[in-house]
């Protein structure tokens, strides 16, 4: 029965690109566990950076959709504003053509 840094060995040996394949032969197979284990705790930050980047894009995104609705609502209140004064105008005019 193999030993598990010897499966573990068999496994990576793929993973590794063939310039490398010389170098990992003569490394330790304890050598490319802990070369192993520091490369998922590397891929496990960053991992936890890319979750905390996705959040913080999410915020940005709410945070867009928030001012476009206000723009929004704002652009409607000036349209209405715009309309009110255009009706007020023309009421005006009635009013100074009956004068």
């Amino acid at each position: 029965m193999l030993s598990q840094l010897v499966i573990i060995a068999n496994y990576l040996h793929p993973l590794v690109s063939s310039k490398n394949h010389e170098k990992m032969d003569k490394v330790s197979l304890a050598c490319l566990l802990n070369e192993a284990a520091h490369a998922c705790a590397k891929a496990n930050n960053l991992s936890l950076e890319v979750a905390d980047l996705r959040r913080e894009n999410a915020m940005y995104l709410e945070a867009i959709e928030v001012f476009s609705q206000k723009e929004s609502l704002i652009k409607e209140n000036l349209l209405v504003k715009d309309e009110t004064l255009m009706s007020l105008y023309a009421m005006m005019a009635k009013l100074e053509a009956q004068i």
